[in-house]
This record gives C-alpha cells, sequence and structure tokens, in this order.
C-alpha cells in the first residue's frame, strides 16, 4: 500500500481555529482503500477506518484498516492486529468502531457460533474487544452482547459513551419490538496516578431486554440512542397501534432512560403525541441539544396520513419527560420534500450546527444560538463534493457519520471518492462563534475564573472562583485537580490527583446570585514548584437552575496552571506519626515483606515526595493484634530533601492535609492509604530529647535551684530529716505523673492500661486504709502523739491525708524539720497564756523578735513523737509500697517505652522520676532500717505529774 503526501503535510492550521471562514481540504492517494466510518476522540483525534476491496466485488479484505489523525496535525497508520471472521466483511461490512476515554476504540464485531461456519447465512452472534491506537488487542474478554441470530438478518445495533467512559450497546432485530442493550463501565482503579496509556477495564454493568409495557399496547418500530451530561443514557423510540376503525396506525415517541447510579431502566416517557394520524414518523436525530444546559432536543420527520405532506418537527424536553416545546424544524427556503434527513450538533461556542442533507446529494449547514436565532452558515463552497460521496457507516440514515464537530468549532468531513477507490480527502471548515468570553476554556457557560488557563500561581493559594454567565445550581459532578507528573520528572506520563469533591459537596459555595462558585484549594495541591496543574470539570458539575439540565465541563488536560518557583529552608530528617486502622495493620502484618514498601509507595505518589526519601524505622515490627485492640500508631521517617523537593517538615504538613481530608484527596483512593485515620491526621514524632531540650533543661535548672535554696535553708540543720521535703516533693511530683501519663497515654499500649490503673487505685486504697487505722491506733496508744495531735490537729490531718498518696509523708510529723544545734538547748522560755508551744514570751533581758518566735512555732511543728510499733508499721509499709507500687510502675514504664513508637514528655519524665523513686526509695528503706535500731538503742519517753520529758 502506497500513501503519498500524507505522513506530516496535515499541519496543526487543519484542527486548531481559525480567524475567517476558511475551508481545507487535504487528500489522500490510497490505491483501492474506502473510507467506511469515522469517529471523534475526546482528545480530538479522528478516528478513520478504510477497506480494501477485494477484486471485481463488494466484499472486503477480512482485516481492519486503522488510520488515525492526532491533534497535532500526524496522520498515524495502524492496522488491528487480529484475525475476524469473514462474515464481518462479505457480503455487507458488520464492523463497528467507537472511541472510548483515551486512546482506546471500541469495535464490535461478529463471532461465529459455530467456528469454522462457511456461507453468507451462518449463525452469529455480536462480540467486543477494546485497542489501542497501535493496534493492538487490549481486552477481548468482554460478554458476547447479542443473542445468536443468522448473519444475513437485518438488524440495528447503537453504541454510545458517555463523559465518563462508560458506553451502552443496543441491538434490534427487523419484525421484532425488543431491544437487547448491554451497559459497560469503566472500572475505576484504586490509583491516584492516572496513566493516559494505562488500557481500560471494563465490566458489564447491565444487561437486558427493553420492552414497551403492556398496558400502553403499543410496538416498537424504530429507535435511536444517546448520552446525557448527567451520564444517563437514553433510548428514544417510535411505536405506534393499529386502530380498530382506520387502516392507518397512530404513532407516538417515547423516550425511556437508563439511571446511571441505579442501573435502571425508568418507565417510557410520552415526548411525542401528534394530534393527527401519520402514516409514518422518523426519528432523525435525538440528544442534547446544547452544552448551555437547556433541554433534550429531537429532530422527528413525519408524513400525514392523508395528504402525505412531510413535516419536520423538533421536540424539546427535560430528564422528566415534560416537554418544553415542540416546533417545526427551521429549513428557510428549502423545499420540504426536497430534504432527506437533518442532523444537529451542540457547538463548544454555544448553539448547534444544523445540517439538512437533501435529495440532490447537497448539504446546507446552519447555525442557530438556543432561542432558535439564525447566526450563520456552515460555509461549504465547494465543488464536486456532496454527501453522496461520503463514508457510510454512522447515523440513523447512514450519511452521519462522516461529519464530526471540534470543541475549537470547526467542523471535520470525511469523504471517498464516488466509490473508485483512488482517493479520500479530510474537509475542514471553520463555524462562526456565537460567545467568545473566556473562549480559552471553550465553554458557552464560563464567563470568567479567577485562576486563568495558562497563568502562574503561587504556591500557597487557597481557592478558585468559577463564574458563570447564567444562574446555576450545584449538582453531584466532581472538579478536580491534578499534576502533569512529567512536569517535575520526564520519565513520568502520569498525571496526579490533587483533589477532587462533587458540586454538591460542603466545599463548593455558591453566592447569592448563584453565578460564582467558591472552591477551597487545599494546601497540599499546589505544593510543587514550577510543575504544571490542570482542572478538571465533570459534566453535570453544575446545572443550569432553569431548566435543571447539566451542564458540560473542562475536559483533561486543558485548563492548564503553572506554579511558581520557590525557596525553601532546610529541614532536617523528620518522622511522620500514622494510625492506622486494625484491618490495615493487619493487613500489613500478613505480608510485610511485600505490602510494608507497597504502602510506602502508595505514600510517597501521593505525596508527591521521592520514595528514597521514606523509610520505616528498624525496630518497627508487624504483627497481627485483634480486632479489639485500639488503632496502631506507626512512623515514617522522612530523609532529608533533594534538590528541587520539599523540605521534611513541609512533607508532614501536606501529609496532614491530604489525611484529614481522605475524602476529596487521593488518600482515601488508594487501597492501603485509605487505611489510615483521617481523624489523627499526622503528628510529629521527633526526637524527645532534641524537642524538647529546652524545656528539660529549664527543669533541670530549676531543680538545681530548689536544691540550692534547700541547701541554704538546712545548712544549720543536724538533728532533722532535712532531706524529707526533697523526697516528699519527689513523690508528688511522680503521683502527678503517674496520673497524667494515664490520662493521656494510658491506652498507647492497651494491655499496659488496667495495670497502669491497678498499681495507682490498689496503692491509694491501701495507704488511705492505712493512715486511718495509723491515726486512730497513735490516738488511742500514743499520749505523746495524742498530745501532738491536740495542739497541731489541722496538720496532723493534712499530713494524714497526703499519706493516702503514699505513707512517707507521715515522716514529715516526726521530721525534727528545721531543728539546729543551737534549737537543742534554747534559753528558758515561760509559756503565757497559750496552750502547747504556740507562743513565747522571752527573757526580759532579750529583745522581742517576732522572726524567733516563728523559728520556735516551725521548729516544734514537726516535733511528733510515734510509738515503737507505728515505727515498725511505717517501716513495712515503705518495704510494701516499694515493691507494690514503685518498681511496678517503672516496669511499666520501661513497656510503655519498648512497645511504643512515639515517646512524648510526660511518658520521659515519668520513667524518669520513676527510677529516682526506686532508687530513693530503697535508700529511704535503709535510713529508716538503721533511724529504727537508733530508735530502739536511744530514744524513750516518760510521762509524770509535773508534764511529759523526753530522754535521749
Amino acid at each position: 500500500m502506497i500513501i503519498i503526501n500524507i505522513l506530516h503535510i496535515i499541519t496543526c492550521a487543519l484542527l486548531l481555529p481559525q480567524l475567517t471562514f476558511s475551508l481545507r481540504t487535504l487528500t489522500y492517494a490510497e490505491s483501492n482503500l474506502f473510507p467506511v466510518e469515522f469517529e471523534i476522540t475526546t482528545d480530538g483525534t479522528a478516528v478513520i477506518r478504510l477497506q480494501q476491496r477485494l477484486p471485481n466485488s463488494q466484499c472486503a479484505e477480512s482485516r481492519i484498516i486503522m488510520r488515525y489523525i492526532l491533534p497535532n496535525g500526524v496522520l498515524v497508520s495502524n492496522d488491528i492486529d487480529f484475525k475476524f471472521d469473514p462474515i464481518n466483511f462479505c457480503p455487507v461490512d458488520k464492523i463497528e468502531i467507537h472511541p472510548l476515554i483515551g486512546k482506546f476504540i471500541l469495535v464490535l464485531y461478529l463471532n461465529s457460533t459455530n467456528p469454522g461456519s462457511t456461507g453468507n447465512n451462518i449463525l452469529v452472534q455480536y462480540a467486543a474487544m477494546i485497542i489501542n491506537q497501535n493496534g493492538k488487542v487490549i481486552q477481548n474478554n468482554l460478554p458476547l452482547l447479542s443473542p445468536p441470530f443468522m448473519s444475513n438478518t437485518s438488524v440495528k445495533t447503537k453504541t454510545v459513551s458517555n463523559s465518563n467512559g462508560d458506553f451502552l450497546w443496543t441491538f434490534k432485530l427487523d419484525n421484532n419490538d425488543s431491544i437487547t442493550y448491554a451497559k459497560f463501565t469503566l472500572q475505576k482503579l484504586n490509583t491516584a496516578i492516572n496513566d493516559p496509556t494505562a488500557p481500560p477495564i471494563f465490566t458489564m454493568s447491565t444487561s437486558g431486554i427493553f420492552h414497551i409495557p403492556n398496558n400502553l399496547n403499543l410496538q416498537l418500530q424504530n429507535y435511536t440512542t444517546f448520552s446525557t451530561f448527567y451520564g444517563h443514557f437514553a433510548i428514544v423510540f417510535t411505536a405506534g397501534y393499529s386502530t380498530s376503525t382506520s387502516t392507518t396506525s397512530q404513532l407516538f415517541v417515547y423516550c425511556t432512560f437508563l439511571i446511571a447510579e441505579t442501573n435502571n431502566l425508568i418507565n417510557p416517557l410520552l415526548i411525542y403525541n401528534p394530534t393527527t394520524s401519520l402514516s409514518s414518523l422518523e426519528i432523525m436525530k435525538c440528544g442534547e441539544s446544547s452544552f448551555e444546559g437547556t433541554a433534550f432536543k429531537c429532530f422527528l420527520s413525519t408524513i400525514q396520513s392523508i395528504s402525505n405532506s412531510i413535516s419536520r418537527v423538533q421536540v424539546s424536553f427535560l430528564l422528566t419527560g415534560f416537554v418544553t416545546e415542540i416546533t417545526s424544524i427551521p429549513i428557510g427556503n428549502t423545499s420540504s420534500n426536497s430534504i432527506r434527513t437533518i442532523f444537529f450538533d451542540p457547538l463548544y461556542f454555544g448553539g448547534y450546527l444544523q445540517r439538512i442533507y437533501l435529495n440532490s446529494n447537497e448539504i446546507i449547514g446552519n447555525i442557530f444560538d438556543i432561542k432558535g436565532n439564525l447566526k450563520g452558515n456552515w460555509d461549504l463552497s465547494f465543488t464536486n463534493l456532496n454527501f453522496s460521496n461520503m463514508i457510510i457507516k454512522g447515523g440513523t440514515n447512514g450519511i452521519d457519520g462522516g461529519v464530526g464537530v471540534f470543541r475549537n468549532n470547526s467542523v471535520i468531513l470525511v469523504l471517498g471518492d464516488g466509490g473508485n477507490g483512488v482517493t479520500w480527502s479530510v474537509v475542514t471548515t471553520d463555524l462562526v462563534k456565537i460567545y467568545t468570553p473566556n473562549q480559552s476554556l471553550i465553554n458557552p457557560n464560563i464567563a470568567s475564573t479567577s485562576l486563568p488557563i495558562n497563568t502562574t500561581v503561587p504556591l500557597d493559594t487557597s481557592t478558585m472562583s468559577i463564574t458563570f454567565n447564567k444562574p446555576i445550581s450545584l449538582s453531584n459532578g466532581n472538579i478536580s485537580i491534578f499534576q502533569f507528573l512529567s512536569s517535575i520528572n520526564s520519565s513520568n506520563n502520569g498525571v496526579l490527583l490533587r483533589q477532587t469533591f462533587s458540586g454538591t459537596s460542603k466545599f463548593c459555595s455558591l453566592d447569592s446570585s448563584k453565578t460564582v462558585i467558591t472552591i477551597p484549594i487545599l494546601q497540599s495541591t499546589f505544593n510543587q514548584p514550577k510543575a504544571v496543574y490542570f482542572i478538571k470539570i465533570d459534566d453535570g458539575f453544575v446545572r443550569n437552575e432553569a431548566t435543571d439540565m447539566a451542564l458540560i465541563g473542562v475536559v483533561d488536560g486543558f485548563w492548564t496552571v503553572l506554579t511558581l518557583d520557590y525557596d525553601d529552608s532546610y529541614s532536617d530528617t523528620a518522622t511522620a506519626l500514622l494510625k492506622l486502622s486494625n484491618d490495615l495493620f493487619n493487613t500489613l502484618a500478613t505480608n510485610s515483606s511485600q505490602l510494608l514498601p507497597q504502602f510506602l509507595s502508595q505514600l510517597s505518589q501521593i505525596t508527591p515526595v521521592s520514595l528514597s526519601r521514606l523509610s520505616f524505622p528498624s525496630n518497627l515490627k508487624f504483627t497481627s493484634i485483634n480486632s479489639t485492640q485500639n488503632d496502631l500508631r506507626i512512623p515514617i521517617i522522612i530523609g532529608t530533601e533533594r534538590s528541587g523537593e520539599m523540605r521534611s517538615a513541609r512533607v508532614i504538613s501536606d501529609l496532614d492535609v491530604l489525611i484529614r481530608n481522605h475524602d476529596i484527596s487521593p488518600i482515601g483512593i488508594m487501597n492501603l492509604t485509605a487505611g489510615i485515620d483521617k481523624d489523627f491526621g499526622v503528628q510529629w514524632n521527633s526526637n524527645v530529647f532534641q524537642e524538647y531540650k529546652f524545656l528539660l533543661l529549664g527543669l533541670l535548672l530549676g531543680v538545681v535551684a530548689i536544691l540550692i535554696i534547700w541547701y541554704l535553708v538546712t545548712r544549720k540543720q543536724s538533728d532533722g530529716n532535712k532531706y524529707i521535703i526533697l523526697i516528699l516533693m519527689l513523690i508528688l511530683t511522680d503521683f502527678t505523673l503517674d496520673l497524667l501519663f494515664i490520662w493521656f497515654y494510658g491506652r498507647d499500649v492497651s494491655w499496659l492500661f488496667n495495670p497502669s490503673i491497678i498499681l495507682i487505685f490498689v496503692p491509694l486504697s491501701i495507704y488511705t486504709t492505712f493512715s486511718v487505722l495509723f491515726i486512730l491506733h497513735e490516738m488511742s496508744e500514743n499520749p505523746l502523739f495524742h498530745d501532738y495531735y491536740r495542739r497541731h490537729t489541722f496538720l496532723t490531718l493534712i499530713i494524714a491525708l497526703f499519706s493516702c498518696i503514699n505513707s512517707e509523708f507521715f515522716h514529715l510529723l516526726d521530721s525534727h524539720l528545721f531543728t539546729s544545734n543551737s534549737d537543742q538547748n534554747p534559753k528558758k522560755k515561760t509559756i503565757e497564756n497559750m496552750p502547747g508551744e504556740w507562743r513565747y514570751i522571752e527573757d526580759e533581758n532579750e529583745n522581742k523578735n517576732i522572726f524567733k518566735t516563728l523559728k520556735w512555732i516551725f521548729i516544734n511543728l514537726f516535733k511528733a513523737t510515734y510509738s515503737e510499733r507505728a515505727i515498725i508499721w511505717l517501716w513495712w509499709m515503705n518495704v510494701l509500697g516499694i515493691f507494690m507500687q514503685d518498681i511496678g510502675q517503672f516496669v511499666i514504664q520501661i513497656l510503655y517505652k519498648q512497645n511504643t513508637i512515639v515517646y512524648y514528655i510526660i511518658p520521659l519524665l515519668t520513667l524518669i522520676t520513676s527510677s529516682t523513686i526506686v532508687a530513693v526509695k530503697l535508700i529511704i528503706l535503709i535510713w529508716h532500717t538503721a533511724k529504727y535500731i537508733n530508735y530502739r538503742r536511744r530514744r524513750t519517753y516518760s510521762i509524770s505529774d509535773e508534764g511529759m520529758s523526753i530522754n535521749t
């Protein structure tokens, strides 16, 4: 096959908008090739199928010849690499092609039920496959579409797709009043990165046979299908029944919708009920009347039963079946009898193109706005080219398939050479643009945006707004922001989802005029400097408020913006703390060697950050946990940044935003990251000593200051227990930290929670019981203590209350605190009109000194005398407390540190005080033992009529 003047002759101007109504024709000389089918893909690629006829026959070779005219004007030739049954090419061509999402094509063909069968009338079924533009078969396991039928049977099939990538295939045998249908849904992959070269996977989401309900008592005649911006599919059909008084038939037009969300067909809606009897009712074209959310529209051709007069009618209706308008199709001065058929095509710059095909093989093109006003003509000022030369596939009458409308408002035709098979041509013309505001987005509904196309935006952009030229209402379509990965990594051609949510979500707000939508932009969205992003708006993101009809959006890769460069300060390695669900943690534990790298890879893709910067701590272990346990927190180490990448602190901050916005960010899409707790987000897990170094330094200085003050106050004390204050302060601090630890971190390691509670409240109960018994015993058995209690009741009760925390507080009462050597032999004092030792009057030779009086008061405050039995009890309580509480709490702190990843300041301080308490209490135990021995040897007391005296 020789192809001349075709490879790079087609320039970008072929498909790009022009300022004038220019007509461009390019002719390709390819021997014995006939164009038979033409479609346009969503990215503007023209897909052309050709046949090579067999000598002296109308049959074609059993192969599919494909040509692709890319948006940049390059022509690509690729045949389909598949062996088709010859029944698809002879005696009649049975192949159908239909563009799908991306660069993939649906191919429909006949498959013999008995492989190897020959002849022109064999039993066949319709089958389908997915191919790419290289001609390779991508998916060939789709279910058979139709019931078996004989290959020479006259059938009608229709294929239509929506903007979601789904497609509906329908099939009807002649003289059959039912329609077989099958809907195929594009599978959504659990990935945040969309690779345009990745093959789509389709599954049959529903199928069935449509019958007119029995209560209508009608017989189905003809039908057509179309898709809506809602994502629904529509089947429009004509039906009629014979009357008992006339040989003519009354005909009607009905529409049923296959609802996207439920995959169910609704009851047929009557959209055209003629007032006169018709002998013929033909559906010429049905679909969205415009991209402006006006109404659905059907072009109908009718023939009156009595007069045989021909009329062309346009019916406008809504999704509810409500008919908004029925009018005659404007045909100007053209005679109705000279018209063969009429089609319409919505235009992206407003209005629609009306194509009138005449019996004289001429085409008349008119451009109307949505109100029916004529705005211009389709420039077809060429000679020797008419629709008799157009390809035969497509359209209700087989003559619609050679025309396509591009987003830039230009029209393309693919023409043969009248059956000679010598050349085929591509003709493009430009159409008048009704709307020009913000034409860069090629959307007739958008007046302006706060982020114009190809603009440069700062990384901290937090909102964007879209202004529409009509009142709108929010709908369930999505607005999404993607990043071209090739802009930061030339080896990756994918696009990364940054955020997505529907119009009805809480994130979209509509102003009082109902024309301006404000949309938040997450901090994590525009987080890469000098990167290219694009904003995609789904069809049906908003609706025309007046009609409740969905409006078109903005396609992939079109609305692009570029982020500014920035200089970021360096940050060291940091650790992010994530909280996993039990299910996710157990999933990772089942195959950690394989799934953990996948988990890190998904985080790397989503953030995005180099995978080499992410790792787990070397001591991290994954073992299955029970479903009753709390979710587990795990750390992710984020290494220092590379050139051009985000610093570690920004990575953690953005990751926190992504996780907390789980429902609208790619975190919720990936199969592993979807199990991260969105309420917990991300927390820093830095080195506790590094993070709290200033606090720890302050605490250390505070302790040193306290020790200095303590030393200055007690340096003259020789006899009393001057260490008791430090010991009791340590006990109180430890008790407070124990409570804080349980309250804030007790459940971090769930199996340590109950022991922690027990080691707090069981000793409290024992100490409380002991305090009560101790006071009662000393009051009843120890006269010296009874006398002390009488003089210092309030102090004794306060100490008894604190002894419920630890019995060591009882040693404060007999500590002889503030007693110095000079205090052991004080000058003669007399007690005057005051009980006890609260008030003293010095000798007349001494000056009165209030400070010395206060000193005597404090000296005598802590001189309680315990019985020998009480001292023994206190000793044993100290022993019990060490093993019952202190060592246990110290062990818990050790286990907590070994079994948790995050280590905060409170657990650290609790560990320090617990270990100190154990050491100090052992020293105290030894000290009290020595004191008791010394007490037995030296200390006695006696009672006489003159009062109490102590002998040492």
